[in-house]
């Protein structure tokens, strides 16, 4: 399909212009390799858009830590989850404790996740 963005300094808000007829099932997550690359990009859409409240981040490779209320990246760097997440144990239960491609929100303080890809298989939240 087909997004179109409206305009902006940061553009984030979109409409879906066209639909393909054939879906296909999420089994991966573009998303960023490291949390370090994270941040910078959400510092780069700062600079762009000093108003903004959250921020669509996308790692690739991020392991959920004690009782999913934080995630470490292979360098080591770690990202707090938002208080607000209720599902952390189903988090958890996903990961299995590997690596995982995790969707969500970052405000600036704590990343809200709203989807996640594990073994080929997408989970929302």
């Amino acid at each position: 399909g087909e997004v179109v963005f409206y305009d902006g300094a940061y553009p984030l808000r979109g409409l879906v212009k066209s639909r393909d007829e054939a879906v296909e099932s999420l089994t991966q997550l573009p998303g960023l390799a490291d949390i370090e690359a994270g941040l910078t990009a959400y510092a780069e859409a700062l600079g762009k858009n000093p108003w903004l409240d959250r921020f669509p981040l996308s790692l690739s490779a991020v392991v959920p830590l004690d009782g999913g209320t934080r995630v470490v990246d292979g360098l080591g760097n770690t990202l707090p989850i938002s208080p607000k997440f209720q599902q952390n144990w189903q988090l958890m239960a996903v990961s299995g404790g590997r690596a995982v491609s995790i969707f969500g929100e970052w405000d600036g303080l704590a990343w809200l996740p709203l989807g996640v890809v594990a073994d080929g298989r997408f989970v929302g939240f």
